[in-house]
């Protein structure tokens, strides 16, 4: 029953996330449905949104990837334009932090709930 219950409290902060995420990171990231990254202008608005304190509290790390692993956006200016394993559609787990991308947030020392989901288009509403 344990299991359980943490797998629904997993599920449910994942989706809480993804909603949360998709509205603060799709008005922003609309450069990227025609560019491989953001624009100046939409970069300083998304690390200003970033830095809020109510958002910096729930929010360690963002990265904005591309088809095919592609980083068009992270907060460690390194990863942009650099390809990793893409993790599929929607992922939700406890991050092990063991991936070359996570380099940034094992330095932070706390266990984090990683979540991938896709980010759509407010022209098309595709990914």
């Amino acid at each position: 029953m344990a299991r359980f219950e943490a797998a629904l409290g997993t599920r449910n902060s994942a989706i809480s996330a993804a909603v949360y995420m998709e509205s603060l990171i799709a008005p922003l990231s609309q450069d990227l449905a025609d560019g491989n990254e953001l624009s100046r202008e939409q970069r300083a608005n998304l690390e200003e949104i970033l830095a809020r304190p109510a958002v910096r509290e729930r929010i360690l790390s963002v990265n904005i990837w591309k088809d095919a692993g592609l980083v068009a956006y992270a907060r460690d200016p390194d990863l942009i334009g650099q390809k990793f394993e893409p993790k599929g559609d929607l992922f939700a787990g406890d991050d092990e932090l063991d991936h070359d991308e996570s380099e940034g947030e094992r330095v932070l020392g706390v266990p984090l709930l990683e979540v991938y989901t896709p980010i759509h288009s407010i022209r098309s509403g595709y990914d």
